[in-house]
């Protein structure tokens, strides 16, 4: 028995949130002809930067997030605009957030959650970054920029200091461009 791509039976009405849409579809299986509804989030794709600095350390932000309740350290992050480009948006992003700057390539991608997510989050890494004006926040965010030493990277995950999985992944995407273990 091979695996078959499910049909869409019916598109449920969306529910337009801020960040993304939801709406429940009924699917029907091939291989057992049975339907199910699943619940689906639309979202925009994303984008995480790996941006090191001149002094060859790590940019990081932190912030409150609501969903955990708890300050996070981060990557610089953010949402894809319509049409835009995940590089440009990576750099654009750095630049809001923490005032540095500089060149950047994209180093990998993922699905953050293919069981009900349809997105894509892209990892851009930034070497040699520098600060270049003051950050560019949007209304809701309060970040504070921390720079962190390369070296000190494995600890941070160690420590449980940096725990957010798409960030983690952007680290390995890093390490692999960069061959650091």
């Amino acid at each position: 028995m091979s695996l078959q791509p499910w049909d869409e039976v019916s598109e449920g009405i969306p529910d337009p949130r801020r960040v993304f849409t939801v709406r429940s579809d009924v699917v029907r299986s091939r291989q057992t002809d049975k339907q199910w509804t699943v619940d689906r989030l639309f979202c925009a794709d994303w984008v995480n930067v790996v941006a090191i600095t001149e002094a060859d350390e790590l940019l990081l932000v932190k912030q409150w997030r609501f969903g955990a309740r708890a300050f996070t350290l981060e990557l610089p992050a953010g949402l894809v605009e319509p049409s835009e480009d995940p590089l440009a948006a990576g750099l654009r992003e750095l630049v809001e957030e923490t005032g540095y700057a500089g060149e950047g390539r994209v180093i990998g991608s993922c699905l953050p959650n293919p069981a009900f997510m349809n997105n894509t989050c892209t990892t851009v890494f930034a070497p040699r970054v520098s600060l270049v004006k003051a950050q560019a926040l949007d209304p809701m965010e309060e970040i504070e920029v921390v720079r962190v030493p390369v070296t000190d990277i494995n600890g941070l995950l160690r420590r449980g200091e940096l725990t957010t999985a798409l960030g983690i992944v952007a680290l390995q995407w890093w390490r692999l461009a960069v061959q650091r273990p």
